[in-house]
């Protein structure tokens, strides 16, 4: 990726923690995929970038067939070889990555002034991954009848979330600087939704009413 120069970060919920939680010296919690969002220099299809990636180091990179029988893409998955891992993460010593793209979800190209990194590694802001996640959780909530498997993943995103609001040392700053009208990260209609899914998660666990109203999610009820 490097050598391409493709510019990219990653923006997975749990990717997140398997840094932040680390730093505060709290659990870990299995990993096991990691969401990349690239920024390539023009229109690129997904399928060509995970292969540029696997012909970087078909060492380290392999495509695999999706378990969908039906599905005209194929999987990216890092291995990890020898390499040392904690226990309990990546079953069957590989990672899954899925490859992202602005537009797609909601997610915006990010300027570099907003990528941070912890531990080396380039992240989204932290505003952004608190609604992605929030996302998540409502795609999923919506498919209860649907597709019961990815509905289960519901209560998954509620527990990340509810995470992700613990760590006062990046939620801290969120609530002093409020950025969920920052029209470089969240678009209009991204936002419209956003303040709707703030108001159904704290319906499902108003637990959470307060730790919205303090980051101006959610109005204050007086």
């Amino acid at each position: 990726m490097v050598a391409r120069r493709v510019r990219c970060t990653a923006i997975q919920g749990r990717q997140m923690y398997v840094v932040i939680l680390h730093d505060e010296k709290t659990r870990l919690i299995n990993l096991q995929d990691v969401d990349i969002l690239v920024f390539p220099p023009s229109q690129v299809p997904r399928e060509q970038i995970k292969q540029a990636i696997e012909n970087s180091s078909r060492k380290s990179f392999r495509l695999e067939r999706s378990a969908n029988p039906d599905a005209a893409y194929k999987v990216l998955y890092y291995r990890f070889g020898s390499m040392k891992r904690p226990r309990g993460f990546f079953p069957g010593n590989k990672c899954k990555i899925d490859i992202l793209i602005p537009g797609i979800l909601h997610l915006p190209t990010i300027p570099r002034s907003q990528i941070t990194r912890l531990d080396g590694l380039p992240v989204v802001p932290f505003s952004l991954l608190v609604l992605q996640k929030l996302q998540a959780w409502d795609d999923h909530l919506q498919l209860r009848w649907k597709d019961p498997k990815r509905y289960a993943k519901a209560a998954i995103d509620a527990r990340d979330l509810q995470n992700l609001l613990s760590l006062d040392k990046h939620v801290a700053p969120l609530k002093v600087s409020r950025p969920w009208d920052d029209p470089v990260l969240f678009s209009q209609e991204f936002q419209d939704l956003s303040k709707r899914r703030v108001r159904d998660f704290c319906n499902h666990f108003p637990e959470f009413q307060n730790d919205f109203e303090s980051l101006g999610l959610l109005p204050t009820i007086v």
